[in-house]
């Protein structure tokens, strides 16, 4: 069992930087796939674009190089480092050891005590796991039924959406099957009709909502919106809601970013006509929804990326359907790679968002905001296989903390936050499968985090649920 209090490894504050075409296009000289090899062991290896790379241990230490300072750590082999807790060889990615008791401001933080506390993140040695459909790629937690979260998974090759139901106490019942249109790949899990319930949008060769009766109970509702087919990593969705009525969709599909506006004419929750965000873009890939802090007008903005080049570009919602370029950012620019997919967050405790991205060939970035809208220049994390973030406050210390799933080395790793936007050495859980998607919430009721990630395997689809041992 591993149990880690919140303890800064690696500091990515101290980096100062100077710095409607539907034929399939060819990338400019880069892979796509993510398959990166990690036998170097690489993980927690931190790179600057300007070629600065540093490797994830305990103390602090500040060096200069040139024109920029850059925020170190001392090596763990150093017998002058010390720290709140303790690490094996940070340079190894198969070492992620911590104490399992450590002193903090408020006491003792112990795993295994049966109480959930701030700063304990404490996972289990092996997850136990589910079967759901076949090709389980995407997951999200979300209360069905008037319980406890549930576990909804989108089966790319069985195009279906498979449910397990919480029995409150952390079991689930056999994978209960919906059919969905060919080509799904994303899925979201949101109350799209307004009746207090959650309801499910999928994405693939259409749009499908499947709607809640109020029991977990779904019917099928078919949009008139098709995206460009097929479901490859440049395919994503995303919700958002301008008007108060029907929640709206947001999503890529290889060659445009859209927006399709919710709509209720009394056969259920759909979605309207789409309208263009921006203009068409060969190989768009990811969409994400979020707030830019620096407009404080509470309207979702937009990041999209590209699958072929590294900068994401940010538009402005104007709460009506339109978008206004607002410039953009570098997500995997100057790493020689496109960009896969982003999720949002306050890692540095500024009060501005913060964008983490993964990128085409493997790896992920951090691109701290400031209050003008503009973003730092990345910082790489080195993650072979690197697929979709979240953010997500895994240790109960209202920091947000960093979880990336691998799709070439079978597992997910979780990157605890310091609060200033300093990363720790990853605790890595093995998921058994290709790890494409990952989501985070208490099933069983005990006041720890839960991690769930969807998983493709040898027999079909799985989802490995890493249960807290408070």
């Amino acid at each position: 069992m591993l149990c880690l209090a919140r303890v800064s490894l690696v500091s990515l504050l101290g980096f100062v930087f100077t710095s409607g075409c539907y034929n399939q296009p060819s990338p400019p000289g880069q892979g796509n796939d993510g398959e990166s090899a990690d036998s170097s062991g690489t993980d927690g290896v931190v790179t600057a674009t300007d070629g600065t790379t540093m490797t994830a241990s305990t103390s602090m230490t500040t060096t200069t190089q040139g024109e920029s300072t850059v925020s170190t750590s001392a090596s763990s082999t150093d017998p002058t480092a010390t720290s709140e807790s303790t690490t094996s060889d940070p340079t190894d990615p198969t070492q992620t050891t911590g104490e399992t008791e450590t002193e903090t401001e408020t006491g003792v933080v112990a795993c295994g005590d049966g109480s959930a506390a701030a700063g304990e993140f404490c996972p289990p040695d092996a997850a136990e796991v589910f079967g759901v459909g076949n090709g389980a790629a995407d997951v999200v937690l979300a209360d069905i039924d008037g319980g406890r979260p549930d576990i909804i998974t989108l089966d790319i090759l069985a195009s279906t959406v498979s449910v397990l139901r919480n029995d409150d106490a952390g079991s689930f019942s056999a994978a209960e099957s919906h059919a969905v249109t060919d080509g799904a790949c994303r899925i979201q899990a949101i109350d799209g009709d307004g009746d207090d319930d959650i309801d499910l949008a999928i994405l693939g060769n259409g749009i499908v909502s499947l709607i809640n009766d109020g029991d977990g109970g779904f019917s099928r509702n078919d949009s008139d919106v098709t995206p460009f087919p097929g479901c490859e990593d440049h395919h994503d969705l995303g919700v958002l809601n301008n008007n108060g009525g029907p929640i709206d969709v947001v999503f890529s599909g290889a060659y445009n970013n859209s927006f399709a506006s919710g709509t209720n004419g009394g056969s259920g929750w759909a979605f309207a006509a789409p309208i263009g965000i921006g203009g068409p873009g060969e190989s768009s890939s990811g969409v994400t929804v979020t707030e830019f802090s620096s407009d404080a007008d509470n309207i979702p903005d937009v990041v999209v990326l590209n699958q072929y080049y590294g900068e994401g570009q940010l538009f402005r919602g104007d709460g009506d359907g339109g978008f206004a370029a607002a410039g953009s950012y570098e997500a995997c620019a100057g790493l020689g790679e496109g960009a896969r997919f982003a999720t949002t967050g306050d890692l540095d405790s500024d009060g501005q968002i913060d964008i983490v991205t993964t990128c085409m060939t493997g790896n992920f970035t951090l691109a701290l905001g400031n209050p003008d809208g503009t973003f730092d220049a990345p910082v790489e994390i080195l993650f072979a296989g690197a697929h979709r973030p979240l953010v997500a406050d895994v240790n109960l210390d209202d920091y947000p903390d960093v979880l990336v799933s691998s799709s070439s080395l079978d597992r997910i790793n979780v990157y605890i936050n310091d609060g200033a936007g300093g990363l720790a050495m990853p605790v890595q859980l093995d998921v058994g499968g290709p790890a494409r998607s990952v989501d985070v919430g208490d099933l069983n009721g005990d006041g720890a985090a839960d991690i769930v990630a969807a998983f493709t395997g040898g027999q079909g689809g799985g989802v490995a649920v890493f249960f807290g041992q408070p």
